[in-house]
């Protein structure tokens, strides 16, 4: 898995990687291994190369465990919704939140359904963002 919407370091960036200026709150998915956090699985075999050589890869592979950043406390996530009375639309987004300072790591938009809000139909439509007619 890749961590496409990964960024480097910024002013309310707490936690990074340990071998790049990723800011780790920014990952889908963190890579831990005998203690220390990646942003990759590359990341991590590369500076396991200054401890184990050429058995890096072999050594990361048999320590590595795949974390999210809400996992470990980096963030938390809220879902909400916007009811548009025009479009008779409720799109539902979700906040992404640094849990150190309170600074926010993103908004996005995870679904929509038509009608007014309610928790059955946003919990069965997140995620979706097609409309079929």
């Amino acid at each position: 898995m890749t961590n496409k919407d990964a960024r480097v370091v910024s002013t309310d960036s707490t936690d990074m990687c340990v071998a790049c200026d990723i800011d780790l709150a920014t990952c889908d998915i963190i890579y831990s291994a005998e203690g220390a956090l990646y942003h990759s699985r590359e990341c991590g075999i590369e500076d396991f190369k200054h401890m184990y050589g050429a058995d890096a890869e072999r050594y990361f592979n048999e320590c590595v465990e795949e974390v999210t950043p809400e996992d470990i406390g980096l963030v938390e996530t809220s879902i909400f919704t916007v009811y548009s009375k025009e479009a008779d639309m409720t799109t539902i987004f979700k906040d992404t939140v640094r849990c150190s300072n309170g600074s926010m790591v993103s908004t996005e938009v995870v679904g929509f359904y038509f009608g007014e809000p309610n928790e059955e139909d946003t919990e069965q439509f997140i995620g979706s963002l097609k409309a079929t007619y």
